[in-house]
């Protein structure tokens, strides 16, 4: 997995500022400045660390998440658990904040490298969203609030093992929801933590199994990517009606298997960030949304 996550920064004026978070082949994040505009023109600075720098904490392997939290902007990952000694072979990944510092949230098994972040419409709270567990048949999500520090888990749901997370709040109805693949069928499902409801997203059959999950909350929909088995490129809306139709996108160049896909509504635009085929550069993809 190429992990990559993005935010829009509140400091620059007419939300044309992004920040899209990624991980370096030195397991460490960077990131790299981007113009929302229509038309706009995306910066080319990047900050990371050298190619010979020291070697980090976030396996390429992991998806990274990140979220708004009172103002900070936070960055989650699954990364590497602290051995003992230098001979222990690794059975754990810590779920952990990234940035702005490293702090260890919880910890899972070394199959999970899911993580996902949402805050809600104040930023007065955040919630991160992983997998629990090793046994395909007994995974779990679990929810970590940053507030409080409590973990909750959400059983049962019968998840495709390490599949990509998405997480979304719904300022309208004042609710959380998590986007996950369904291991008997592979149709990508939306549930609802507050009501414990499992909403079934028909349209998303022909998903790759384990494709990754892009969703973002803009104006009052939900926009969902992922990729089917050839990675072309696929949106789903969610409006007051429910969740729509599918919709081939044509970017010009297709995600890499590798590469995790991220979103983020600006400018009457929704911002998708990928790695595209046989190309290690961050590919920057406008899908004009939806009028309110």
């Amino acid at each position: 997995m190429a992990p990559i996550s993005v935010l829009l920064n509140g400091n620059v004026p007419d939300d044309k500022g992004l920040q899209v978070f990624y991980v370096t082949d030195q397991d460490n994040l960077g990131v790299a400045l981007k113009n929302s505009a229509k038309g706009g023109v995306d910066s080319q600075d990047v900050y990371a660390a050298a190619a010979d720098g020291n070697v980090g904490l976030i396996p390429v392997k992991s998806e990274i998440g990140s979220a708004v939290l009172n103002g900070l902007n936070i960055v989650v990952a699954v990364t590497k658990h602290k051995l003992k000694t230098p001979n222990e072979q690794p059975t754990l990944n810590d779920i952990s904040i990234v940035s702005p510092v490293y702090q260890v949230l919880d910890t899972t098994a070394i199959t999970n490298t899911t993580a996902a972040i949402t805050s809600n419409s104040d930023t007065s709270n955040a919630w991160v969203y992983y997998l629990q567990g090793s046994d395909s048949g007994q995974l779990q999500i679990n929810e970590y609030e940053l507030t409080t520090g409590n973990i909750g888990t959400i059983p049962n749901l019968n998840i495709d093992p390490d599949c990509s997370l998405g997480a979304f709040y719904d300022t309208n109805a004042s609710r959380r929801s998590i986007i996950y693949q369904d291991n008997a069928q592979g149709h990508i499902k939306e549930y609802q933590i507050e009501s414990g409801q499992t909403i079934d997203i028909g349209d998303s059959a022909g998903a790759k199994s384990n494709t990754s999950i892009a969703v973002a909350y803009f104006e009052g929909n939900v926009y969902l990517y992922y990729t089917d088995q050839y990675m072309n490129l696929y949106r789903i809306i969610k409006d007051k009606n429910g969740w729509g139709d599918h919709k081939k996108l044509t970017p010009g160049t297709n995600p890499d298997p590798s590469s995790q896909l991220t979103a983020i509504g600006a400018n009457s635009t929704i911002h998708l960030f990928y790695q595209a085929l046989n190309n290690k550069k961050i590919t920057h993809y406008r899908d004009k949304a939806v009028s309110a």
